[in-house]
Parts: C-alpha cells; structure tokens; sequence
C-alpha cells in the first residue's frame, strides 16, 4: 500500500490519494488527525508540502503517527518548504514577495497555512529521534511523482518551473 497525504488535485496512480478536502480523484477525504491506518501496513508515504502546516509543537506527531503506519523498511518521502534555500533567495534578490507563499501558505483556505519552517539539519533531526534511518536528500526524478509528470510543490524553483533557478523545496527520503 502507498499513500499520498494531502494530495489536493496532485493524483498519483497506483497510490492511496488522501486529502483534508474532496477533489476529484481523491480516494480518502479526511483531516490528517482523522487518517486510521493499520500500524506496518504501508509501504510508502509520499507527503509533499503538508508538514509546515503543522504547529511547531505538533509536527513530530504527526511524522511519529506516519512512522507507524509503515513496515519495516518502508519509505517516508518528504517535502517541505526549504528555509535554507528561502534565506539565501532573500539574501541575494530582496524579494520577499516571492517566497510568501513558500513561507506562509497560500491562505486560500483554513487549510493553507504554515505553522513551520524546516531545514535539512531540523527535518534529519527529528526523522532520527523517532527512529528513521537512511535519511538523505533525493530528487523528485527517482519518484512517481516526476514518473507520472505531476507537477508539484516538489518542483518548487524560484524563477517558477526553470529547473535552472533555486530549488525551493527540500526533498527528503527516510526507511523506517
């Protein structure tokens, strides 16, 4: 079994779509806090750009609850906004406005705010004191996401869409 959490219109074939709101394609319409999966009964978890909309407080239960649902040797792939990348966007255009949306959410919805910014050493840090192992970068090719030609925010490069710009999203795999 794969899950895609909070896929909005992003449907991946071959994957459980899940979303906190109906749209077409999506198989589970649920709040990330109402999910119930079996424990060790998933084989990969793609979560691309959902974590940041959970507190600083909150967003270690929701990565532990993930953990849980995968068997051994199951794959976590995370993507979130890369406060790294946005720092040194800031540092070297003085744009700010680009980097709202990475930084704040879109706020079209209760949904679309961020709570959270993450860097790789933050996000490693806590995939390894819940108990995730082979923690590294990867990039979106080696995923269906690219396979299928889905674009999503793990595409996120800043001039928008040119793979020759900054990354803005950081991209991470981790096996329970």
């Amino acid at each position: 079994m794969k899950l895609h959490i909070g896929c909005g219109n992003k449907i991946l074939k071959g994957w459980i779509n899940c979303d906190a709101q109906a749209a077409q394609g999506v198989d589970i319409v649920s709040a990330f806090e109402d999910l119930k999966f079996e424990s060790n009964s998933v084989d990969e978890i793609y979560a691309c750009h959902i974590l940041e909309h959970f507190g600083r407080h909150t967003y270690s239960e929701v990565l532990e609850k993930m953990f849980g649902w995968l068997k051994p040797n199951g794959k976590l792939w995370l993507a979130v906004p890369d406060f790294e990348a946005c720092v040194e966007h800031y540092k070297g255009n003085k744009d700010i406005d680009a980097l709202l949306g990475l930084l704040m959410g879109g706020q079209k919805d209760s949904y679309d705010f961020h709570k959270m910014i993450f860097d790789y050493r933050k996000l490693e840090s806590i995939l390894r004191k819940i108990g995730f192992k082979s923690i590294s970068r990867y990039d979106r090719s080696e995923h269906d996401v690219s396979k299928q030609e889905i674009d999503d925010f793990s595409a996120a490069y800043l001039p928008h869409m040119d793979p020759h710009g900054r990354l803005m999203s950081l991209n991470v795999v981790s096996v329970k």
